[in-house]
């Protein structure tokens, strides 16, 4: 059993302890798709048709997430929480009863892209960064284009003042020096990062080679020892 489902089975025995649902128990079901997306398609149906859940909580993954989403549209199931940022999951205007209920608490990279600009502007007293000029390093990675989308989103809202101290770089290589060297004769004070995995660990390092010391925000996606 792993830490989460302990903790959710804790709190499912405190429930039904209660009184449950109008008398009526919760249980939780659990399979292991092994991050295969055909095997998560599998489960999900099993979840579904077979075990005839009431609803999902979790849906582990972006692989998962891409493949099932629809599947839990078309059926009415209601999934509280996805541990992935697709945008596919971003519906700022839900309607249907299948959208409103497809709950997407972890922060999409979209929406994690619109706190990140906002975040680097805002003053130290507000839990900001204080920057003056931001620069924000991209590549084509479907995450960091998502991320990207979200800052220009939100830049659009943003005094005209902070609008023109926002230098963008996109890189179509894995060689950062180009852009880091861009940012830094820019006098960028903050540098945003929202390429991910190795392709931060090598922005940040090309940072440090230039000696280009700075306020740096990331993704976190790139939340992991292993990257840093």
């Amino acid at each position: 059993e792993t830490e989460a489902q302990l903790f959710i089975n804790t709190l499912f025995a405190a429930y039904n302890a209660a009184g449950g649902f109008n008398g009526k128990t919760v249980a939780l079901k659990h399979y292991d798709d092994g991050g295969v997306a055909t095997q998560a398609v599998t489960l999900m149906e099993k979840l579904v048709h077979e075990d005839e859940v009431f609803a999902i909580v979790g849906n582990f993954g972006s692989y998962a997430v891409d493949v099932n989403l629809e599947t839990l549209k078309e059926e009415a199931v209601p999934m509280i929480y996805a541990a992935a940022g697709n945008n596919t999951l971003f519906n700022e205007n839900a309607t249907s009863d299948a959208d409103r209920a497809i709950f997407p608490v972890q922060p999409l990279n979209q929406t994690e892209g619109r706190m990140l600009i906002l975040r680097a502007f805002a003053p130290l007293t507000a839990g900001g960064l204080g920057a003056t000029k931001v620069g924000v390093v991209s590549n084509s990675n479907e995450a960091s284009a998502s991320l990207l989308a979200g800052i220009k989103a939100e830049a659009a809202n943003l005094p005209e003042a902070q609008r023109n101290n926002i230098v963008y770089q996109e890189v179509v290589t894995t060689d950062y020096s180009g852009a880091i060297n861009a940012l830094q004769a820019a006098g960028c004070d903050t540098v945003i990062l929202t390429v991910i995995g190795a392709d931060f660990t090598t922005a940040l390092t090309t940072m440090a080679n230039a000696n280009y010391y700075c306020k740096a925000l990331t993704s976190y996606n790139n939340a992991s020892a292993a990257v840093f």
